[in-house]
This record gives C-alpha cells, structure tokens and sequence, in this order.
C-alpha cells in the first residue's frame, strides 16, 4: 500500500500506511484485539438472513485511537481490489463490538499505546513487569477523516495530528 501511495503521490497515503505499519510492527499479534465467530442478520435483496461476521472485541489496557485506527484500514477493501487478486471466499466482515478483551498488554509496549488511567490502576509491581517504554517516541496520530479509497488532491494536508 506505501508502494502504490508513492506512485500516485499520496503522501497523506504513505503517511497512513507507513504509521500502521509501524503500530503493526510494534503490537504484534499480542497486542491486536481479540475475534470470534458469530452472526447477524442482514438484509439480502430483501431478505432476511444469517451473516458469518467476525466479532472485534476491545483491549481495555490500549489507547482508544487504535480501534479507530484499524477500522480505517478495515475500510481499505477498495484499494486492496486494485492492488491484490484473491482467490477463494468472500472476506467475513469485520465488526466491532462493545465486548471487552481484559487479557494483560504484551511487555514492551510504548507508554502512548496505552489507555489512559490504566497504568495508574496498577500495582507497582505489574507495571514494573510490563517494562514499559516510557519515551514518547511513538506518537498516537489521529488520521481525522482519512479515507483509504480516495485519492486526495494535491493540496490535501497529511492528516497526522497527535491525540
């Protein structure tokens, strides 16, 4: 996605995709929220039937920016099409719900990535355990009305504002 970004020169595009890489790199697997399986019922040319939908629950320890984050790049199907040919099912959708996941943050995590007030609710013991970053290296960037299927205009402002 950076590639295609600079070739059309959407630098607000390569800003976006290259910070969540970045956030991407530094989360890990253990560090992106958990999913289950479930149902909804949705409207099929009128009519009503079952959904398989994939059920995206909260990280109660991490900054809030990152759900919205990931749900901006859940929203990329438009360009992914233009630049990947997949084969096999149609994609499960993705939906985000109100349930909490209050598994532990992985160690190592920058002290932006977390929520606030919840380092403060730890013993200091368990805070000691997580090691974490205290430099702020790693802004929060808030990518405020972003749209990863439209190509801006060449006057377009890169979108990266910390929160």
């Amino acid at each position: 996605m950076i590639r295609a970004c600079r070739e059309r020169g959407d630098q607000r595009g390569v800003d976006f995709w290259s910070y969540v890489l970045l956030v991407v790199e530094i989360l890990e697997h253990h560090g992106m929220s958990e999913e289950e399986e479930g149902t909804i019922s949705a409207n099929f040319d009128g009519l009503m039937r079952d959904q398989v939908i994939k059920k995206v629950k909260n990280l109660w320890w991490r900054h809030p920016w990152f759900r919205e984050l990931f749900q901006i790049v859940d929203s990329a199907p438009v360009v992914e099409k233009l630049l990947f040919h997949r084969a096999g099912g149609a994609r499960v959708p993705r939906v985000r719900v109100t349930d909490v996941d209050r598994r532990q943050p992985p160690v190592g995590m920058p002290l932006s990535f977390f929520r606030q007030g919840y380092l403060d609710s730890l013993l200091p013991i368990d805070r000691s355990d997580l090691k974490v970053k205290e430099d702020t290296s790693i802004p929060v960037y808030n990518f405020v009305g972003f749209d990863p299927n439209r190509v801006p205009s060449a006057s377009a402002s890169s979108g990266m504002e910390t929160t």
